[in-house]
């Protein structure tokens, strides 16, 4: 529905805090959780969602509108910034969230995003939303001041909280990831992509999502840093994994969650295809969509990765777990989830160690799933919970 075409009474969300337009599944299934939940909580109500982005055309095959958002290069551009005013102007609702929106760097945008809904009057809420250590004195001094304006605040694990609590943040409620609402795909869809890798339909699967490693901190926003030796042993720890467990399995498995661009785990994956000697180890060699990825989770029978939403939508399918934890983000989605015991460390990783933790999963795999299923459940139930008090439009 385009503008020219929308009629006034129908209200518009305006989301922003993902890599939206990166073509990062993670990010992409936040957004879409976040879609399913508008339309759940505001359910025979006619909305308007969009979301800034860095690819418009690639957000909208989402099936959502995307803005296009305001990129470094375009800060000294006076026509980038009017651009903004119009697009914050025609929100009736503005959403904060994504992965981790809130964080020590790209202060200058994201104080503009911040401000733009108090100029317009419009209501925004932060939902969901991770949160990194503020350690600047702008990002402990001027960050907070802001949030505060919101009109509701909800993130998704304990670290975030404690983080915005220390900062005299009031009134944080403690939620869950809106990916959890993300929607698998149907099973043949899955089994088609398979088939056409050589993979039959009864073949158990251990589906194996690694992630991109680099020392560019800044540039990728990490938390933790990242040395050579980190990088260079890492490829080589995994693909020992992979190759003992390798004759558990039919198949294994290995996806890509960022397929394209600087930030593509591609060059990693093929840094462990050249390792491995396992003969039934397979590359899905595409970029896939989040609904196919999260059907392909749900088909496995273990899910062994280091992305945190690999994790996060294995789980929310009740698929088990074990995950390689680069930030602590992915120690607090263990620790939400119950099962801690299958969480290593990146930066002390043993690779006999994480295939025993596979292994020791599939063990118990029928109790993991009755296990994770119960928690994301109940996990579902805040969220959702939630989304009515920070998503639900009043009126008629």
């Amino acid at each position: 529905m385009s503008d020219l075409h929308r009629p006034k009474h129908v209200p518009a969300f305006l989301i922003w805090g993902g890599w939206y337009g990166s073509r990062n599944i993670g990010d992409d299934a936040i957004l879409l959780g976040l879609k399913e939940l508008i339309l759940r909580v505001n359910r025979g109500r006619d909305v308007y969602i969009r979301a800034l982005t860095t690819d418009a055309d690639q957000t909208a095959a989402l099936g959502v509108t995307g803005e296009p958002a305001l990129v470094k290069h375009e800060a000294v551009k006076p026509w980038a910034w009017l651009r903004m005013l119009r697009t914050f102007a025609r929100a009736d609702r503005v959403i904060v969230s994504g992965g981790t929106p809130v964080f020590d760097s790209s202060h200058a945008i994201r104080t503009l995003y911040l401000s733009l809904p108090l100029l317009f009057r419009t209501p925004f809420v932060v939902f969901g939303a991770g949160v990194k250590p503020l350690e600047s004195g702008y990002g402990r001094r001027v960050v907070p001041r802001l949030l505060r304006r919101a009109t509701y605040i909800s993130v998704r694990d304990d670290d975030s909280l404690r983080i915005l609590t220390e900062l005299g943040v009031p009134n944080v409620h403690l939620t869950a990831d809106s990916a959890f609402f993300a929607l698998p795909s149907s099973d043949s869809a899955v089994t088609h992509l398979l088939a056409e890798y050589g993979i039959g339909g009864e073949e158990s699967l251990l589906v194996v999502s690694p992630r991109l490693l680099s020392p560019e901190r800044k540039r990728l926003y990490l938390q933790e840093a990242m040395g050579e030796s980190l990088i260079r042993e890492t490829p080589a720890r995994l693909a020992r994994a992979i190759d003992h467990l390798a004759p558990r399995f039919g198949r294994v498995v290995v996806m890509a969650m960022h397929f394209h661009g600087p930030d593509s785990d591609v060059p990693i994956i093929r840094e462990i295809m050249a390792r491995v000697k396992g003969k039934n180890v397979v590359f899905i060699d595409r970029e896939l969509t989040p609904d196919i990825a999260i059907g392909l989770f749900k088909r496995a029978r273990i899910v062994l990765a280091v992305r945190l939403h690999a994790l996060l939508l294995s789980a929310s399918m009740g698929t088990p777990v074990v995950g390689v934890a680069y930030e602590q983000k992915v120690r607090s989605l263990f620790g939400v989830l119950g099962v801690d015991e299958y969480c290593h460390d990146l930066f002390t990783l043993d690779a006999d160690a994480l295939a025993a933790s596979v292994e020791r999963a599939l063990e118990k795999e029928t109790a993991l799933r009755g296990h994770l299923k119960e928690r994301v459940t109940s996990l579902r139930e805040r969220v959702l919970a939630s989304a009515h008090a920070a998503l639900r439009l009043s009126g008629p």
